[in-house]
C-alpha cells in the first residue's frame, strides 16, 4: 500500500504565495505534496488595478491565470495541486474548504497538513475589493466585468472625490485626471503629508503633479463617515452628493455613494465611494486558532524572523525606553536596537508571509511578500530535511515604492533615493508578470483568457 502523501499548504496565491508554491513544488522530497489554495482563478496584479479600472482595454492584463503556479514543465508528472476554493476554517492540523474536489482525490473539504504558509494577505479597500460585490466567485470574467463598470462610472461622472491619499488614492486620482483632464477631481487625505513613511520629496513631487493637472488636494482633514452614510444623501443644486469633513468643510461630487450600500453597486453609472483608506489584514482564521497570535493593535499576525507564527512580540527599544512592540508607534520603532531574544513558538509548522504578517516594520507590498515567502519556504525545506540546520531569518529592507502620476510620469524611492521618470506606458508593462507567473506572452496574446 502506498503511504499517504504529506501535505504542505500554501494558502493564498499572489505575490508571495506564487513564489512559495514554486520553490516548494520544485524542491520537496518524494512523499510530500504541495497544495496551493486560492479563491480566485487568477492572480490579481494589484499594482495595475488602479490603472485598468480607469483606462479601458487593458483589464484582462490585471488578472493573470494561476494555472501554472508551480512552474513545473507540463510534461513532468508531479503530485502537487492547485485548488480554487475559499478556506472556511483552520486548525493547527487541517483546513476546511468551502467545497471538496473528488476528481482530484479530495472527497472531503477538510485537508490535513504538516506545514502551512499563510499568505492570505489583506482585504483590499474599495474600489479594488472585488469580493465585496454580490455573487462574486473569483472568476476572471466577473472580475473584468466589475472593472468595466468602474471604467464607465469614472467616464460618466463630471466630478469625483477620492478619499485617502495613499498610493492607491494618488494613482487613481492622477489616472482619472490624465484620461479625463476636464473632470473635477478632488483628493481628500487625513494627514498633512502624503506617503509620510517616505522622503518629503515624494510628497512634493506628487503635489506638484496634481497641481499641474488641476487636481484639488485637501490635506489634513478627515471625512466624516456619518455624512457619507446619510440617508437620504444631501445634495446641492447641481444634484451632486455633498459630504463633509470632521472640521465641517463640505465637498460636493458626482461620484460618491453610501459605502455600505449594496443595492447601488449594480447600477451602471455608480460604484462604491472611493474610500482608498488602507487594507484590513485577513487574519481571522489565525485568530480562531489562537487569539494571541494576532496583534490587537493592527490585526496583523505575529511572527518570528523565521516567519513562523508566534504568540508574542519581542520588546523593542525606542528613544524613551523599552516598550512592547504591540503598543510602539510604527514610526518610532528602531530595528537597530531590537533585543536579540527570539520568542519561542508553539506553532513552528505554521508560517505567515505578506500583507497579513506583522513583520518587523516591513511595508505592505508585493516585493515584501515575495522575500518573506522565500524565507518561509526555505525554512520549511530545512525542517523537512531534519538535520537541525539553522533557520533563515527575514530582515526587511529599506521602504521602497513607485507611484505612477498619470500615464508617463512616476516618482519612486529606492534605497532612500528619489527617482523621477517619464517613461511610463498605458498598461504599465503588465504582461511582464504573465511571463513571470508561468503564462508565456505571445505576439497576439489573448489577455482575456
Amino acid at each position: 500500500m502506498t503511504p499517504a502523501l504529506k501535505n504542505i499548504l500554501v494558502l493564498g496565491v499572489a505575490y508571495g504565495g506564487t513564489e512559495s508554491a514554486k520553490i516548494l513544488a520544485n524542491a520537496v522530497p518524494a512523499g510530500w505534496r504541495v497544495i496551493a489554495i486560492d479563491r480566485n482563478t487568477h492572480i490579481n496584479h494589484a499594482y495595475v488595478l488602479p490603472r485598468v479600472s480607469v483606462y479601458p482595454g487593458h483589464e484582462g492584463k490585471a488578472f493573470v491565470p494561476n494555472r501554472n503556479v508551480f512552474r513545473i514543465p507540463t510534461e513532468t508528472t508531479h503530485p502537487h495541486v492547485l485548488l480554487h476554493a475559499s478556506v472556511s476554517s483552520m486548525t493547527t492540523k487541517s483546513v476546511t474548504l468551502d467545497r471538496s474536489f473528488p476528481t482530484l482525490g479530495f472527497d472531503s473539504p477538510t485537508i490535513d497538513y504538516e506545514y502551512a504558509i499563510y499568505s492570505l494577505g489583506a482585504h483590499l479597500p474599495d474600489p479594488l475589493n472585488l469580493w465585496a460585490r454580490p455573487k462574486y466567485d473569483g472568476e476572471k470574467p466577473d472580475a473584468m466585468d466589475e472593472i468595466r463598470k468602474r471604467q464607465k462610472a469614472y467616464k460618466d461622472a463630471g466630478s469625483i472625490l477620492v478619499v485617502g491619499g495613499g498610493a492607491l488614492g494618488v494613482q487613481l486620482a492622477t489616472d482619472i485626471n490624465s484620461l479625463y483632464p476636464t473632470k473635477s477631481v478632488t483628493l481628500l487625505h487625513s494627514r498633512k503629508q502624503l506617503l509620510p513613511r517616505y522622503r518629503p520629496e515624494m510628497h512634493y513631487e506628487i503635489l506638484k503633479s496634481m497641481d499641474k493637472g488641476g487636481i484639488t488636494s485637501i490635506l489634513g482633514e478627515r471625512l466624516d463617515l456619518d455624512s457619507a452614510k446619510q440617508d437620504p444623501p444631501k445634495r446641492n443644486e447641481k444634484g451632486q452628493r455633498v459630504v463633509r469633513t470632521l472640521s465641517g468643510r463640505e465637498i460636493a461630487a458626482d461620484l460618491i455613494v453610501r459605502p455600505q450600500s449594496r443595492r447601488e453597486i449594480s447600477r451602471p453609472t455608480v460604484i462604491p465611494q472611493l474610500l482608498c483608506t488602507g487594507q484590513r489584514p485577513n487574519t481571522e482564521l489565525l485568530r480562531e486558532i489562537d487569539p494571541r497570535v494576532v496583534n490587537p493593535d493592527n490585526a496583523l499576525a505575529r511572527v518570528k524572523r523565521t516567519m513562523q507564527l508566534t504568540t508574542r512580540r519581542r520588546p523593542i527599544e525606542v528613544e524613551n525606553g523599552t516598550v512592547d512592540a504591540a503598543t510602539a508607534a510604527l514610526d518610532k520603532v528602531s530595528l537597530a536596537t531590537e533585543i536579540s531574544d527570539e520568542p519561542e513558538t508553539v506553532y513552528p509548522h505554521i508560517f505567515v508571509a505578506g500583507d497579513c504578517a506583522d513583520a518587523f516594520d516591513a511595508i505592505q507590498a508585493g516585493h515584501t511578500a515575495y522575500w518573506q515567502s522565500i524565507t518561509a519556504s526555505h525554512n520549511i525545506l530545512k525542517l523537512i530535511k531534519g538535520e537541525g540546520e539553522e533557520l533563515e531569518e527575514y530582515k526587511p529592507g529599506a521602504p521602497a515604492i513607485k507611484i505612477s502620476l498619470g500615464i508617463t510620469h512616476a516618482v519612486s524611492q529606492v534605497d532612500g533615493e528619489i527617482h523621477i521618470k517619464d517613461d511610463g506606458v498605458e498598461d504599465m508593462h503588465a504582461p511582464v508578470m504573465w511571463d513571470y507567473w508561468g503564462i508565456p506572452v505571445t505576439e497576439n496574446m489573448d489577455y482575456n483568457q
